[in-house]
């Protein structure tokens, strides 16, 4: 049945995610990106595509291939983050590219990810995600932190609707 909830996930990202969540994810990864040189982008998805479930993929599978399909590794310290959200799995993964993976642990991601999973499950998508996104902000900040002169943003802002 697992297979039913992907292929038939109805039209749950923009109930859960209307265009004004969707503003204030794209403001909040802007204003979290000014303290640190992480490029964050933040993807949802309804279900997973139909190749992924003849592959077996799982959420953490997926979400590794939209990491690359976004080219969130493609930045120049090697500092993006992917925020992937399954909505018909309730699945959450974060994917930090390498240079973040070198100084800060897994384990802070995992712990962002319940917590994230925790108000969504309580219905609260919007303040979920923008609390997501403050916290992975401040962890970025104090290793990564901004430089006035030099702080590119290489990836957009806005949330990804897959």
């Amino acid at each position: 049945m697992q297979w039913l909830r992907n292929l038939f996930p109805g039209n749950p990202v923009r109930q859960a995610f209307p265009a004004v969540t969707l503003a204030a994810i794209q403001q909040a990864v802007v204003d979290g990106e000014r303290r640190h040189r992480g490029e964050v982008c933040f993807a949802v998805e309804g279900g997973l595509p139909w190749q992924s479930i003849c592959r077996r993929h799982t959420p953490r599978d997926r979400a590794m291939e939209v990491f690359g399909q976004l080219k969130v590794w493609d930045t120049r310290e090697n500092t993006g983050m992917l925020i992937y959200v399954l909505l018909s799995e309730r699945a959450i993964e974060i994917v930090a590219d390498r240079g973040i993976s070198a100084q800060i642990d897994d384990d802070v991601w995992k712990a962002v990810c319940q917590r994230l999973r925790d108000r969504f499950v309580a219905g609260e998508f919007e303040q979920g995600a923008l609390a997501a996104i403050n916290e992975i902000g401040s962890a970025l900040s104090e290793y990564f932190p901004a430089d006035q002169n030099d702080n590119p943003d290489e990836l957009p802002n806005s949330a990804v609707l897959l």
